[in-house]
C-alpha cells in the first residue's frame, strides 16, 4: 500500500487539486518567463539590425515657409560603364498627414561616380515633383518641403548612406560591431568599473573550481573556513556598495540570476545521478524553478521603478 493510499478521499482530493494547481502555476511562470526572454533577446539584438536614412523634416510655418532635409551617399551604386544597378536600389519612404489621410511617395536615388551632380527635390501637397533622382557620390542634396506638416523620411531599400564600395551595410542588415572596447574605451575610460572586475574575476574563479576541482584548490578553500566571519562582512559590504554604485541597475541580473541557479539542481541529477531528479528531489526542482521564474516574470516589468527606488538611497 502507498503512502497516498492512507490519505482520506478528502485529503486526497485537497492534495490532488494542490499539485494541479502547482502544475498549471509552473506550466503558466515558465510561459511568462519565455516571453520576457524573448524580449530581452529582441532587445539585445534588435540594435544590431542596421537601418538606413530615417529622419523628418520639420514643418513648414510663415516664418520658416521651407524647409529641408540633407542627404549624401559616399559610394555608387550605378555601374559606370552599363549604367546597371550593383545593388539593390535605393529608396526612401517620405509620408505625411494630408487632412486626416496619410500621403506616401517613395524617391528612388540612384548614385553615380561623378561627383558634384545634383538635384534636389521639392514636396508639396500633390506629392514629389520627382520621384527618380541622379547624385553623384560624396555629393549633397536637399529635400525641400512647404508643407505646414512633418515629413517622416524612412529608407526601406539599399545600401545606407556610409555603406563601403561594395554597398555594404544594406538596410535590414545584421551587423555586429568589430569596435569593441574590453578594458578602455578610446578616450581611456574604464568600461568596467573595479568592483565589476572583482566581480568577474571571482565568478571565473569559482567556475574554474567547480569545473577542474583540484585538490590544492579545493584545500585552499577549506582553510578558510575559520575566517568566515570575517570574510563574509567583506563580502556583504562589496555587494552594498556595488547596490549603491550600480543605481540599482543590478535588479535585472539579479533576477536573472535567479533563473540560472534553477538549473544546477537538473544538472546535479543529469550528471551526478542516473537522469533527471525523482520523488522528492524532482518536487523540489519544480518548486524551485517556479517560484523563480514566477518572481522574475512578476518583478521584470517593474524593474525600471524598483531601480530608481533604490537609486535614492
Amino acid at each position: 500500500m502507498k503512502d497516498i493510499d492512507k490519505l482520506q478521499k478528502r485529503n486526497r482530493t485537497y492534495r490532488d487539486l494542490t499539485e494541479r494547481l502547482g502544475s498549471t502555476g509552473l506550466a503558466v511562470s515558465g510561459l511568462i518567463g519565455l516571453l520576457f526572454l524573448g524580449v530581452l533577446v529582441w532587445q539585445i539584438a534588435e540594435p544590431t539590425f542596421i537601418s538606413g536614412e530615417e529622419g523628418e523634416i520639420p514643418a513648414a510655418s510663415d516664418s520658416i515657409p521651407v524647409t529641408d532635409y540633407i542627404l549624401k551617399w559616399d559610394f555608387a551604386n550605378i555601374d559606370s560603364k552599363t549604367g546597371e544597378l550593383t545593388t539593390e536600389p535605393i529608396v526612401l519612404r517620405l509620408t505625411w498627414e494630408d487632412e486626416g489621410r496619410e500621403q506616401s511617395h517613395d524617391l528612388q536615388v540612384n548614385i553615380i561616380e561623378e561627383k558634384g551632380v545634383t538635384k534636389d527635390v521639392s514636396i508639396t501637397s500633390d506629392g514629389l515633383d520627382s520621384e527618380i533622382l541622379e547624385i553623384g557620390r560624396k555629393t549633397k542634396f536637399y529635400l525641400y518641403s512647404n508643407l505646414d506638416v512633418i515629413v517622416e523620411v524612412e529608407q526601406i531599400s539599399g545600401p545606407v548612406p556610409s555603406a563601403d564600395s561594395n554597398g555594404y551595410p544594406v538596410v535590414d542588415s545584421f551587423v555586429v560591431s568589430g569596435n569593441i572596447h574590453v578594458l578602455s574605451d578610446d578616450d581611456g575610460d574604464l568600461v568596467f568599473q573595479p568592483l565589476e572586475l572583482i566581480g568577474y574575476a571571482i565568478l571565473f574563479l569559482i567556475i574554474l573550481v567547480m569545473t577542474w576541482p583540484k585538490l590544492g584548490a579545493l584545500n585552499t578553500l577549506s582553510n578558510l573556513q575559520p575566517y568566515r566571519r570575517f570574510i563574509r562582512p567583506i563580502f556583504y559590504a562589496i555587494s552594498g556598495v556595488t547596490l549603491v554604485m550600480s543605481q540599482g541597475m543590478f535588479v535585472a541580473a539579479v533576477l536573472g540570476a535567479n533563473i540560472g541557479t534553477t538549473g544546477t539542481i537538473w544538472l546535479a541529477g543529469l550528471l551526478v545521478s542516473d537522469g533527471l531528479p525523482k520523488g522528492d528531489t524532482l518536487r523540489i526542482a519544480i518548486a524551485h524553478s517556479g517560484v523563480n521564474l514566477f518572481m522574475a516574470a512578476t518583478l521584470l516589468p517593474f524593474v525600471h521603478h524598483i531601480a530608481r527606488f533604490l537609486s535614492k538611497f
